[in-house]
């Protein structure tokens, strides 16, 4: 998922300064104007005061922000769950072998992480193979 987006309205806020923020960033100011521009415009409201050189969120800016908070959160969450899952090392190997193949592997051995295996020769009780 690519929230990067969101980061520049995150930087920008926290920052409150568009040269400050383009540097954390490693992007154009023109880059983070262009899509704050493009945000706002789909919006139909401002999410920044400007004045001066000084950016500061507009009250729909701050609830924008903090939904872009959560949403980083989230993606950060997800990321982390899905890598834990992924290894963690569960799930069902099913091999399909021929009458008189597959020497060393039995029904119900266990891998030295955990992992059950099962190999059968023909179809189970379901008539899987």
């Amino acid at each position: 998922m690519d929230i990067k987006h969101l980061d520049y309205i995150i930087t920008l806020a926290d920052e409150q300064s568009l040269t400050i923020a383009a540097q954390k960033l490693s992007v154009t100011q023109s880059a983070i104007s262009q899509h704050l521009t493009k945000l706002e415009k789909s919006l139909g409201v401002p999410l920044f005061n400007r004045a001066n050189s000084e950016w500061t969120l507009t009250e729909e800016g701050r609830l924008y922000l903090d939904m872009a908070r959560e949403i980083v959160r989230l993606e950060e969450r997800t990321a982390a769950a899905i890598s834990e899952h992924a290894g963690s090392g569960s799930g069902t190997v099913r091999l399909g072998l021929t009458m008189g193949r597959g020497p060393g592997i039995s029904t119900g051995s266990s891998g030295t992480d955990g992992t059950q295996y099962c190999a059968h020769a023909g179809r189970d009780s379901q008539g899987k193979y």
